[in-house]
């Protein structure tokens, strides 16, 4: 059962968070959008933190969130439960005028129907059908304007893999990474392996004793193990992202990375996959206080952390300004 519509106060800022039902063949997909409104239920005109006018219309430009690993979109909007201090990165976007839809892909969140001991999927239905499907809803609610994409993880990477698919033809204005890899240190592997037996009891993975719809299927542990092991990147069907990336023109993109050494997607891990990828507009954020910042996060602070908000996020929203103030619009797929 997907959510029903409803409105929250974010650091004195009226919310407006909204459920849509994205269906790609037997999946409903859940997509929800999260912008600015008004007291009678229409959207402001959207300022960003910094004062400046982002639009006088029903929102600014669109921002597509993807949720890592074992994460569902609640990673990027926890439950007023978790928030109460004002964290989370879809609502400080939506309060300064962004159109923000978080993305749940097939049997996480409230995606129906749940990852259960019969889910067969890997990552490359993920990508052909699930990142698709919500890009044409996207499309549909805002069309005629190029979406801006925000990974954390694994979700990074499987919108650079969708970039690849299209050719570089697919519309997007900018991509946000955080915590953005593909291949990873020893010690990650041997803990995804000890994931992974534990997880057989009940077919799928599934942190301990979660109730909130953190769930992958089997198939898609065993594909990310594989692309985080093997230097060369190849989908199922044979889709060769390594030669895909020696003629790719990337967009514009940021990365956001912790500075600590004991987690997946740390700088240098970032640093590895920026090596990977060919040269483009980038920019790389180190975030922890070496680096100047209020504290030092953890891969999952990075996002939900109250003080990121007045962090490196302030970065993330010159950053985006940038980008939504160009000209240029990008090809359309």
């Amino acid at each position: 059962m997907m959510r029903p519509m409803e409105n929250i106060d974010w650091r004195g800022k009226p919310i407006q968070i909204q459920s849509h039902t994205v269906k790609t063949g037997l999946q409903q997909l859940e997509l929800r959008r999260c912008r600015l409104q008004g007291r009678a239920g229409t959207t402001v005109p959207a300022k960003t933190l910094s004062g400046k006018t982002l639009s006088e219309k029903a929102s600014g430009p669109p921002i597509l969130l993807l949720p890592d690993f074992l994460e569902t979109s609640d990673i990027f909007l926890p439950p007023p439960s978790r928030s109460s201090a004002g964290g989370g990165l879809a609502a400080f976007l939506a309060s300064a005028g962004y159109d923000v839809y978080l993305a749940e892909l097939r049997g996480k969140g409230r995606s129906w129907p749940a990852t259960n001991r019969g889910a067969d999927w890997g990552l490359d239905i993920l990508i052909r059908e699930d990142i698709p499907a919500h890009l044409a809803q996207l499309a549909q609610l805002r069309p005629d304007c190029a979406p801006i994409w925000l990974g954390q993880g694994l979700g990074s990477l499987l919108l650079l893999a969708h970039y690849l698919r299209s050719n570089g033809q697919a519309a997007v204005r900018g991509m946000v990474h955080f915590s953005g890899t593909r291949l990873s240190s020893a010690r990650e592997l041997r803990e995804s392996m000890l994931l992974k037996s534990a997880s057989l009891l009940h077919g799928y993975v599934a942190p301990p004793f979660d109730k909130n719809g953190r769930r992958e299927s089997i198939k898609v542990l065993k594909d990310w193990r594989r692309w985080r092991q093997s230097e060369e990147w190849i989908a199922e069907d044979g889709f060769d992202y390594g030669q895909a990336l020696a003629t790719a023109h990337l967009p514009p993109s940021i990365y956001f990375a912790g500075m600590g050494a004991g987690e997946r997607g740390n700088i240098d891990d970032c640093r590895r996959w920026i090596a990977e990828l060919p040269p483009h507009d980038c920019r790389l954020v180190p975030v922890g206080r070496k680096g100047g910042n209020l504290r030092d996060y953890s891969r999952r602070q990075l996002l939900t952390h109250p003080k990121a908000c007045d962090d490196h996020f302030l970065q993330l929203e010159s950053w985006l300004q940038h980008i939504s103030a160009r000209n240029a619009q990008p090809r359309a797929a």
